[in-house]
């Protein structure tokens, strides 16, 4: 494993990463599918009938290329049809493959039986010959499919080359930078080998970083169904003194309102509010599922009102704040930027759905919180990446 006890050495090394293998990568992206289909012009098949790969053969189709059917190794799909093409097993879709046709693995899994690397071994201990991922179309057509939650374009990485080298001599620990650097790489992934290690503990709660006392005052930006809620009442103890909670999404903010009467049996308040977060005062569209995929969009099927937190806690004095807000962290960090500056609070902000908040996230957290020690940890099988801003024992203390 690969060591970064400071800074300039992880820096040395993703200058060495982005020259070369990102370089290489970029000057490819505009012809890598078709480059790797003229080596396969038989048969095509998408590995994976769930949503990515529904999105991968709509957009194909739309650009020209067929696919003859999607393979899945979900027995229950198996006979079954979408986008009126069938699916199979990978084995049958292997005979019918032959020795010319190919497949794009279109999954979204990491470090698991079912993970985008264990499809690729086994597709090819079964007698596939040609492979690639879902990446090589999406690189290729970027009008059609890009940004795909933090997949976009290799070039984009090497545009915001300064800035990731910030983001790397910010970063407090040397677990942090090893997380950096990995997390870079599997931006732009052609492989998914590079599997990071899972820490141990709850998302938001890693035994490591965050203690009962920075739990008093909770702010929940993304606060789904209160499954953070129920977490927090199991961390935080008796700390717990006052929690808000923001969810914009009807559905899942009547599940939270449930939640907040069921489970605060303590003597801590709680505040809740059907509000998005962001930098201004306004409305926005939004995509209300009653899932975890809720999320801004301005193709959305409802109105939501978008607030900043600097607005809503104007006499509060939170001491953590979380944001999972599917992409729109940013910006709201941007919208609370005196609740950061004048409270010093604890931050964990996830930093997976786009491809540049790996390294403006810490960026922007350094910026407001300059004595706050910055860190990610990876959860989930190390797709769930969180950025932590931590009070030092000095800043602490005052």
């Amino acid at each position: 494993m690969a060591r970064y006890e400071t800074p300039r050495k992880l820096r040395n090394e993703i200058e060495r990463w982005l020259d070369a293998h990102v370089g290489q990568l970029a000057e490819h992206q505009g012809s890598g599918f078709t480059s790797w289909r003229s080596c396969c012009d038989g048969p095509l098949f998408v590995y994976g009938a769930g949503g990515l790969g529904r999105k991968l053969v709509g957009g194909l189709h739309a650009e020209g290329v067929l696919v003859d059917g999607f393979c899945d190794s979900n027995p229950q799909l198996w006979g079954s049809e979408s986008l009126g093409l069938p699916i199979i097993s990978p084995e049958e879709a292997i005979l019918k493959a032959g020795a010319t046709g190919g497949f794009v693995i279109a999954t979204w899994s990491l470090g698991c039986e079912t993970s985008n690397a264990v499809i690729r071994r086994e597709l090819e201990a079964r007698g596939a010959r040609h492979w690639t991922f879902f990446t090589t179309a999406f690189w290729q057509y970027p009008e059609r499919f890009l940004p795909h939650y933090r997949i976009d374009l290799p070039s984009k990485l090497l545009a915001a080359r300064p800035a990731i080298l910030s983001a790397a001599d910010v970063l407090t620990d040397e677990q942090s930078r090893r997380e950096f650097f990995v997390q870079l790489k599997m931006l732009v992934t052609t492989t998914f080998d590079e599997i990071s290690y899972s820490w141990p503990g709850e998302t938001y709660f890693p035994d490591d970083l965050v203690v009962p006392s920075m739990l008093r005052r909770f702010v929940d930006c993304g606060a789904f169904d209160g499954d953070t809620l129920k977490k927090l009442l199991q961390h935080a103890g008796n700390f717990l003194e006052h929690y808000w909670g923001f969810e914009p999404d009807p559905k899942n903010f009547q599940r939270l309102c449930d939640r907040v009467a069921a489970g605060l049996k303590t003597a801590a308040c709680a505040d809740v509010f059907p509000y998005a977060v962001g930098s201004r005062a306004e409305k926005l569209r939004f995509e209300a599922t009653g899932g975890v995929d809720a999320r801004l969009t301005a193709s959305g099927n409802v109105e939501v009102e978008c607030r900043r937190l600097d607005d809503l806690l104007v006499t509060s004095r939170p001491s953590f704040v979380k944001m999972d807000i599917e992409g729109a962290e940013i910006e709201a960090l941007a919208g609370a930027h005196r609740v950061l500056t004048f409270h010093q609070p604890a931050c964990a902000v996830c930093v997976y759905h786009r491809q540049d908040h790996l390294w403006n996230v810490p960026l922007r957290l350094h910026a407001d919180l300059p004595r706050h020690g910055i860190h990610l940890r990876a959860h989930r099988s190390s797709y769930d990446i969180v950025c932590y801003a931590l009070p030092t024992m000095a800043a602490s203390a005052d």
